[in-house]
């Protein structure tokens, strides 16, 4: 049985699966899809020999999409992707954290956020109000 795409929280163990048929018996692979090493077992690699990959502790560096390559030296070879996404808490960041203008003046605020799924953002005032598109809620 050869795994599908997943989803999984961020600190908890991933295996993935793929079972190649053929004769010659295939050598059976894994390995990024964009090509990036893999941080398994303490180690960068870039291939994983093997029908099994685990992960553990999965973090979101692991978030990409792999590809279990079966080969037996019979062209053509076959591969199979699986999407691995990591759920992780958001994370933000706010460039410049005092800003000053004049009574009426225009200013911009910017926070860059960074999570799995996406979050949900938004600016309050010290009472807790909501700023929404530049004005209070």
């Amino acid at each position: 049985m050869t795994s599908n795409d997943m989803v999984v929280r961020e600190g908890t163990n991933v295996t993935l699966n793929c079972k190649a048929k053929g004769f010659p018996e295939p050598y059976v692979m894994w390995r990024r899809e964009d090509g990036d090493e893999m941080a398994i077992g303490g180690e960068n690699v870039n291939v994983v020999d093997g029908e099994i990959l685990h992960i553990t502790k999965v973090s979101r560096l692991h978030m990409a999409a792999y590809l279990c390559v079966a080969s037996n030296g019979v062209p053509p070879s076959i591969s199979k992707r699986v999407q691995l996404r990591v759920q992780f808490p958001p994370m933000l960041s706010i460039p410049n954290q005092l800003e000053g203008a004049y009574v009426g003046q225009d200013v911009v605020l910017e926070c860059h956020t960074e999570a799995y799924p996406a979050s949900i953002n938004y600016w309050t005032t010290e009472r807790g109000d909501m700023i929404i598109s530049g004005k209070l809620q």
